[in-house]
């Protein structure tokens, strides 16, 4: 009898574990927790297929924000004794918004900043080196599952044409 007892005292609280486990229908098929794999593609429009392409994968849930840095950091004269850093290459910040629900699209901000070493001209006596910055800030509407192009601007100190295109998709567990 004790043993019956025991027994069914497990399957009870099986049944009841099992159950507390469970989400109602509804509360699973919100989208809200989704997570979202966003990939973030830099490559210079006007030179083409020749042009190298810079590629940033995030996994955000809405809502959050993640930054991706790239690049080097040059040592700069500030003084005769001191010498300060200054960042070079890419730095793209995403966020995506959570206030955002339209079926099969993605609202997201994206800030991307470049930042490179203006080359000297031959025979110059540049001392200090020149960086060249380029930054966009960008609010959007994507489709889930299509790369889309969400900016493209023209780097006014050279011939480089940047475009910013971004895939949306669900990421998968």
């Amino acid at each position: 009898m004790k043993t019956s007892l025991v027994v069914l005292a497990l399957a009870g609280l099986s049944l009841i574990a099992t159950a507390a486990g469970q989400r109602p229908a509804s509360a699973a098929s919100e989208v809200p927790d989704s997570a979202y794999r966003i990939q973030v593609t830099v490559g210079d429009a006007a030179a083409g297929a020749t042009a190298p392409v810079h590629r940033f994968s995030f996994t955000l849930r809405k809502g959050a924000q993640d930054r991706i840095e790239t690049g080097d950091r040059l040592p700069v004269k500030a003084s005769s004794d001191k010498y300060e850093y200054q960042n070079t290459g890419f730095t793209v910040t995403c966020r995506l918004d959570s206030t955002h629900d339209q079926p099969g699209q993605l609202s997201l901000d994206l800030i991307l900043t470049i930042t490179s070493v203006v080359p000297s001209s031959p025979g110059g006596t540049t001392l200090l080196p020149v960086l060249r910055n380029a930054q966009a800030n960008i609010s959007t509407v994507v489709p889930l599952g299509t790369a889309t192009s969400v900016a493209e601007f023209k780097d006014t100190a050279s011939t480089t044409t940047y475009n910013v295109r971004v895939l949306a998709t669900p990421a998968t567990p």
